[in-house]
C-alpha cells in the first residue's frame, strides 16, 4: 500500500516517520524513481518521557526491535 503510490508519481525523494524494523521503508526505497532517497525519522529508545512529565506510549513501542 505504501509501494505503489511512490510508484505511480515516479517519487524521488520520501519521508517516513517511525521506520520500525525497515520492511516498509525497503519497500518504498524499492519502488523509487532512479537516484531516490528514502529519510526516516525514529523515535530515540528509551526516551519514553514527553516535555509535560507524562509516558509516551509511542515511544515504547520502539522498544520492541533494533530499527533496520
Amino acid at each position: 500500500m505504501l509501494a505503489s503510490p511512490i510508484r505511480q508519481v515516479n517519487a524521488r525523494e520520501v519521508f517516513e516517520i517511525g521506520t520500525y524494523d525497515g520492511h516498509s521503508t525497503r519497500g518504498m526505497a524499492l519502488n523509487l524513481a532512479p537516484n531516490g532517497h528514502v529519510t526516516t525519522l525514529n523515535l530515540p529508545p528509551g526516551d519514553d518521557t514527553m516535555s509535560g512529565g507524562s509516558i509516551s506510549v509511542d515511544s515504547q513501542l520502539n522498544t520492541k526491535v533494533t530499527s533496520g
